[in-house]
């Protein structure tokens, strides 16, 4: 546990204005006064071509924020596209990987 503070605290350092939330093992960047993950805003800007004028201009974005994430995302590429990946899975590839949650049948 210490480590991962220790880790999370060098990478906040090396990005102001990326902080850290949830509890262990769901910690999960996001950019301080957007009330948004760094993995939602990565998300948008892959669906938005990688551009970061649309995304800035297509949502309530700054820039600066804008471009502090997709910074991280640079970084840590494969931390932002795991969550991306687990948030895309269908209830199918959910029940495989949580045999004892149920989901609601898929029509």
């Amino acid at each position: 546990m210490l480590q991962a503070v220790a880790d999370e605290g060098i990478r906040a350092r090396a990005f102001p204005g990326i902080s850290f939330r949830d509890v262990d093992p769901r910690r999960r960047a996001w950019v301080v006064g957007t009330g948004l993950d760094v993995w939602e805003i990565i998300a948008a800007y892959k669906q938005l071509d990688e551009s970061v004028e649309r995304l800035v201009g297509e949502t309530e974005l700054s820039d600066a924020n804008a471009r502090l994430a997709i910074a991280y995302y640079k970084r840590f590429p494969e931390e932002i596209d795991d969550v991306i990946a687990e948030n895309e899975a269908t209830a199918v590839e959910h029940a495989d990987l949580f045999p004892t949650v149920a989901f609601p049948p898929q029509s």
